[in-house]
Order: C-alpha cells, then structure tokens, then sequence
C-alpha cells in the first residue's frame, strides 16, 4: 500500500515571504529512506553564496547553449476526507494524489526535465507531491528545494504568480540553475503558464507546463517576457479513471447501438404502414 511506504525525504529551506536576505545558510543533511526495500541516502547542500549572486538581481549568467527552462506544476489532487476544522493549506494527497505524483516523476524524468532548484509552495499538498515524486525519480532527491509562502498566498491570479516567479527564481537560482521546478495551485498558475507561453493552458491536478526560452540572457528577463516556449504539458491518467472511462464508453456505444436498432425498428413500422 502506498500508504505505508517510507517517503524520500526532500529537505526544504524555508523562506518567509516577508524576508528580503538571500543569504544562505550552508548545512548538510543526510537521510535515509526504504523504498520498496532500496536504501537511499539524501544530502542537501545549500548553495555557496558567491555562486548564486552571480545571477542575484539579475545579473548575466554564463553564456551556455542550453535554453532556460521552468516547470509549472500543479499539486497532485488533495485529500478532502478531513474534519472541516482542519487548515486548508494542511490538507495531504489522498491516494490518487500519491499514484499520481509517482507517475509524474517518472515523466519528469523520461522527458529529461529534471530541475537544479526547486520552488515549492508551503502547503502539505505541494510538498508531499515533490517527496512522492521522489519515489520515481531518484535524481530529484539531490536537488536543493525551497519552501515559500508566497506560493500558496499570492496564487490567485497568474500576474501574481509571476511576480512571485520573478521575485524568487531570481533570488534563489545560481548562475548554473537552468531548469526550475516551480510547485503550486490553481487559477494563478494555469493562467501564468498562459501569460508566459501566450497559449491556453489548463493544469488539472497532477499536471505540469514544460515551458522554454532561448532568447533571455538571466531569469529577471526571461520572466518578463512571454516568449517561451510551451514544450509539453505532462498529464498523469490515473490508472482507476481510465478503467471507468473505458467502462463509461463502452456503455455508452451499447446505448447507441439500442438507439439504432429502435430508430430503424420504427422507420420499418411507418414503411409498412404506409403500404
């Protein structure tokens, strides 16, 4: 059961929303995990200060061939099946929400968008998607994660977001950081996506927008700009909705089938009448 299975443990910085000091503390953590009886063990580095304010207030990076890319994914879906008492911001995934955090990761993975920094939201349901991701993408478990505030309170509207986006991906990304992981909820940041990539964009739970820009030359340009490139948008089916579905569709032609014979059964009526 999934339940029951031991999480990779992704350590998250936290940042409060009202703090403008980018100074990084450095610390080294080890964990280990049991994972479907692998064994892993997780270190967590910070980042040294002088690497990362080569890029702080958006200053150049080193001149690279490869694009900069940004995830925007939405949490996998919440449990709801809490007393009402009990925060929003609190809630955990419910077991579709691990199945298809799992399956995500390793999407993630398989399309080669695995991200140097990690932007995370501070809800339960946002951080519990990176850790179960983990569980099929082990390479996401060495990535430095930062938990923000700012993701779950400033996520109503996607210029919001990007503000957001801008404020932090600049503060927290170093000079090497071309693909950020950014983790949060909706409308704010299915609308971003569109604003980003000038394209409709729907993020249903569980789904993340691959976007890509050749043309910036640091993060603080690159977000402000809405040339980018929408890549893919990655969808997890889960595997019981498929069932249904296929089982809904095939109700569905056995309906249609039953109408067909009816409405030719009654074409046959009137001819004869007719005679």
């Amino acid at each position: 059961m999934l339940d029951s299975v031991c999480l990779a443990q992704v350590n998250f910085t936290s940042r409060r929303p009202q703090s403008r000091v980018s100074r990084h503390f450095a610390f080294r953590l080890r964990s280990s995990c049991k994972t479907r009886g692998v064994t892993w063990t997780t270190f967590c580095t910070a980042k040294d200060e002088s690497e990362r304010l080569l890029v702080h207030e958006g200053q150049s990076r080193p001149k690279s061939d490869h694009p900069l890319r940004l995830v925007l994914l939405r949490h996998a879906k919440s449990s709801w099946d809490i007393p009402p008492s009990y925060p929003d911001k609190r809630r955990p995934l419910s077991s579709r929400g691990y199945r298809s955090a799992i399956e995500l990761g390793r999407l993630l993975d398989d399309e080669g968008w695995i991200p140097d920094l990690v932007l995370c939201s501070d809800a339960l349901r946002a951080q519990q998607t990176v850790q179960y991701m983990c569980i099929a993408c082990e390479r996401l478990t060495e990535v430095r994660a930062v938990v923000l505030s700012d993701f779950y309170s400033g996520s109503t509207s996607g210029r919001n977001v990007i503000a957001e986006l801008k404020e932090h991906v600049v503060r927290e990304a170093s000079a090497t950081d071309t693909t950020v992981l950014c983790v949060g909820h909706n409308d704010g940041w299915e609308q971003a996506a569109s604003i980003l990539s000038e394209r409709k964009v729907q993020l249903r739970t569980a789904n993340a927008a691959l976007l890509e820009i050749t043309e910036a030359e640091n993060w603080k340009s690159a977000l402000s700009s809405t040339k980018w490139n929408l890549c893919n948008v990655l969808t997890v089916q889960d595997p019981r909705e498929e069932k249904s579905k296929k089982q809904k569709d095939k109700n569905k032609k056995k309906k249609s089938r039953r109408a067909d014979i009816t409405e030719t059964g009654l074409k046959f009526i009137d001819s004869s009448w007719e005679d």
